[in-house]
């Protein structure tokens, strides 16, 4: 099981970390999930999907494989893919979580299984020898918190275009050599609706920034080929895939560049 916890002084004042030097630790992320503000620059990489939430809405993350616990985007020595990399890699391996003892606050948080996690002389300090954050942590927990609004920013866009029902499923096909199977458990927009929406309801989702994502959604369900080829390179057998694939939103990873998404 993962361990995640707080990064405090009394913890971590002599401790240091190092930046990751590779992606595997995202290979078994089938997705990863995304804010809006990233869209522009992710769909000229990566197909993107809503994804249910528990609560019955939906998010939005970048498809990454077509099978359980593969991320094909991530090759064997580490070294990722494509030209983009999602903003939740990009913070990896801290991640903002809830305060459940401060109302509306987050704590800033660091996966100690990781081998980044160092207790030596080499690599970035967590505090300055005053006790404040070190100056790259700093520079993290800013990018965190931009990728943590933007996150809520991203859930009311969302909630916008299901209330007027334009998310529909997206079931994908896939032929292999041995036959064809269906992954299921992804959802996209649906076109057809979303172009006999009446002039008042466009207005109010370009205004709100939904609509910009709902074209961004559909522009990037031509990358879908990309990962089918990737997965065609990777395996000459049949697939096996299951009826339904169920996609898990998965934990909040984020590594390597904080300039921005």
């Amino acid at each position: 099981m993962t361990k995640i916890v707080a990064i405090s002084k009394t913890a971590h004042i002599n401790s240091r970390w190092r930046r990751p030097e590779s992606y595997l630790y995202s290979k078994h992320d089938t997705i990863c999930m995304l804010i809006a503000e990233e869209l522009p620059r992710a769909i000229l990489n990566l197909p993107v999907a809503f994804v249910p939430n528990a609560d019955g809405t939906f998010a939005l993350a970048a498809i990454q494989g077509l099978r359980q616990k593969e991320n094909l985007l991530v090759a064997a020595d580490g070294r990722w893919l494509l030209d983009y990399v999602p903003a939740n890699y990009r913070g990896y391996p801290f991640l903002l979580a809830k305060n459940n003892e401060v109302e509306n606050e987050k704590v800033l948080c660091i996966n100690e299984e990781y081998e980044s996690f160092v207790n030596e002389t080499e690599g970035d300090s967590f505090f300055t020898a005053d006790g404040e954050l070190s100056e790259s942590l700093a520079k993290i927990l800013n990018f965190l918190t931009k990728v943590s609004e933007n996150r809520e920013i991203t859930r009311a866009k969302c909630e916008h275009l299901q209330r007027l029902e334009l998310i529909q499923e997206w079931p994908i096909a896939i032929d292999t050599e041995n036959g064809s199977g269906q992954v299921k458990g992804l959802f996209r927009i649906d076109e057809e609706k979303l172009n006999a929406l009446d002039a008042e309801q466009l207005i109010a989702i370009r205004d709100s920034g939904a609509l910009l994502m709902a074209y961004c959604q559909l522009i990037s369900m031509q990358n879908l080929a990309r990962i089918k080829n990737l997965l065609a390179e990777k395996t000459k057998t049949s697939l096996h895939l299951p009826d339904e694939l169920n996609l898990d939103i998965g934990s909040d990873s984020g590594n390597i560049s904080f300039d921005g998404f």
